[in-house]
Formats: C-alpha cells, sequence, structure tokens
C-alpha cells in the first residue's frame, strides 16, 4: 500500500459542492483556509444577488456552471 509523504492537516481541507442561484444559476463552490481571516461576499454572475457572504478564513470560491434557461428580466 502506498502511503502518503504527510498527513493532511485541518489547513489543507477543502469542502465542495454545488450552489444554485434564485436566478436559476448553478454554481460549483470549493472552500479552503487561508492564513489570514477575509471579509468578503459573492454575487451572481447573471443577476447580482449576494450569494454568500464571510468573515472568516475559510474563503469559498465559485465557478459558473450553467447559466439560468432564461434571464431574470424575461420572467
Amino acid at each position: 500500500m502506498m502511503r502518503l509523504g504527510r498527513r493532511l492537516q485541518k489547513k489543507d481541507v477543502m469542502t465542495n459542492g454545488k450552489r444554485i442561484c434564485e436566478c436559476g444559476a448553478v454554481y460549483s463552490r470549493t472552500e479552503s483556509v487561508v492564513s489570514a481571516r477575509e471579509i468578503n461576499n459573492f454575487k451572481c454572475a447573471i443577476c447580482d444577488a449576494t450569494m454568500e457572504s464571510w468573515d472568516t478564513d475559510r474563503v469559498p470560491t465559485y465557478r459558473l456552471i450553467i447559466g439560468p434557461l432564461r434571464r431574470p428580466d424575461q420572467g
């Protein structure tokens, strides 16, 4: 059995998932731990809705996977 060169530490942990905006856009979300606390937020690239705000050292990264089927202003 192959062993890893070092053990994963808490700061190395990343969590993955998907988030869906109210407009229907689907994002991939990854979270990682950074060395300094960060205050920021993420807004949807399609409708500009705030999807998440944070004040922590666990910082999310979003990547658009699929846009909504219709533009938000088309109802």
